[in-house]
């Protein structure tokens, strides 16, 4: 082969390279793309819930803001009503605690109404409804009442509520012993248990198993739990007035009334501030609640309060703890005038206002036929002249009287 074939074949093969050059050039740019486009995409499928959790806020903030529509108003719809069920079952777990079972009822029922998915709901209601009466009877069936616990205990055995409605049961029964230790366990089982510390409160009061200083560790518990609870509030003042612990009685006493204006509490409140020594704010409590009486039209005002209510005698020295150990029962609106005339008499005798004084006595002694207090107030008087410090006048009306009572 001759020079110039080869350099012609040379020649061929140069422009062949060179084709090939421009073809590859001319492709790299489309290769690029494609390199980027694989990117992209793998960056997609990595992040892909990321993404669309952005591109979802992103609609729907456009178009809440463009259209007026909000995609989270029936979610935020939905935690409202939970929030409201769950406010209502907590109020009905108080009444309940309270013992204010009509009340509780109401509070679970609209609870269950708002979400009637709510179990706190349910069993509320279960428990609010235990001694609820049949329908067009007045008081409950207590074989049914028993059922209806014996079943529920056996279920949840350590719900302090039905262990409260336990004792309650045998509190109604007048086995106190076994109510006190059915409150003992609610108590034990839950350290928050309202019921159970305020019932506990009440049985130390009480003549069979008494014990002040139990009674006060119990009601503290019980307003600890619940600040504005009436029934724990005036049970502890008045266990305080027992104690000669007249501040605690004052405040706990006030409270009680400010909260819910009874007539036992206005009483308790003359009674404190008598043992107190302020005798003219003793004689204007109790006359506040003789006029709550007198402006009342039947025992079932709210003032006069429809259950019957129990009082210690008073201590006759600083140091007696047995005196305290007796009770008296006070039950309609007329023994109530009764024993609010008695104390008046006392406050007034005490002020050296005699005529006011045997004013008010005869008007008690008018009321209490029986003499179902006369030997209760006998036993006041005799408490009054060993610690409120009667002049001697006052002091000569008050042996007068204590043996006008005695006779």
């Amino acid at each position: 082969m001759d020079e110039n074939a080869v350099a012609e074949r040379l020649n061929r093969l140069e422009e062949g390279l060179r084709s090939l050059q421009k073809a590859s050039a001319a492709e790299k740019p489309s290769d690029a793309v494609a390199t980027k486009f694989q990117k992209f995409c793998q960056f997609v499928l990595r992040n892909w819930i990321l993404l669309s959790f952005v591109v979802a806020m992103f609609t729907a903030v456009y178009v809440k803001f463009a259209f007026g529509v909000d995609y989270l108003r029936e979610y935020r719809s939905i935690k409202t009503k939970h929030d409201l069920s769950d406010l209502y079952a907590r109020m009905g777990d108080i009444l309940l605690g309270r013992g204010a079972w009509d009340a509780a009822e109401d509070a679970y029922r609209n609870a269950q109404q708002i979400n009637p998915d709510s179990l706190a709901a349910t069993r509320g209601m279960v428990k609010a409804q235990v001694f609820k009466p049949p329908v067009g009877e007045k008081y409950y069936i207590p074989e049914v009442v028993d059922a209806k616990l014996d079943y529920l205990l056996s279920l949840y055995p350590d719900d302090d509520q039905l262990l409260v409605l336990k004792g309650t049961r045998y509190e109604d029964q007048g086995d106190d012993k076994d109510a006190i230790a059915w409150f003992q366990k609610a108590v034990d089982k839950n350290p928050k248990s309202l019921g159970g510390y305020t019932s506990l409160g009440f049985h130390y009061l009480g003549r069979k198993y008494f014990d002040v200083d139990l009674a006060i560790k119990n009601l503290e518990k019980a307003v600890e739990l619940d600040p504005y609870f009436p029934v724990a509030n005036l049970n502890l003042g008045y266990a305080y007035i027992l104690t000669f612990n007249s501040n605690e009685a004052l405040q706990h006493l006030n409270k009680s009334y400010q909260t819910s204006p009874k007539w036992s509490a206005a009483y308790s409140l003359g009674e404190a501030y008598r043992y107190a020594g302020d005798l003219r704010m003793a004689a204007e409590w109790h006359q506040i609640a003789l006029r709550g009486l007198t402006d009342s039209h039947s025992d079932q005002d709210p003032f006069v309060e429809q259950t019957e209510s129990t009082w210690n005698y008073m201590p006759l020295t600083r140091q007696d703890r047995e005196t305290l150990k007796y009770i008296v029962t006070v039950y309609s609106m007329e023994e109530k005038k009764a024993f609010t005339y008695y104390a008046t008499s006392l406050d007034l005798a005490l002020e050296n206002e005699f005529d006011k004084a045997n004013t008010n006595f005869e008007a008690a002694v008018k009321l209490d036929g029986e003499r179902r207090y006369s030997v209760y107030f006998a036993r006041t008087i005799h408490s009054v002249e060993n610690l409120c410090n009667p002049n001697a006048a006052a002091k000569q009306w008050l042996e007068a009287h204590k043996a006008k009572l005695a006779s």
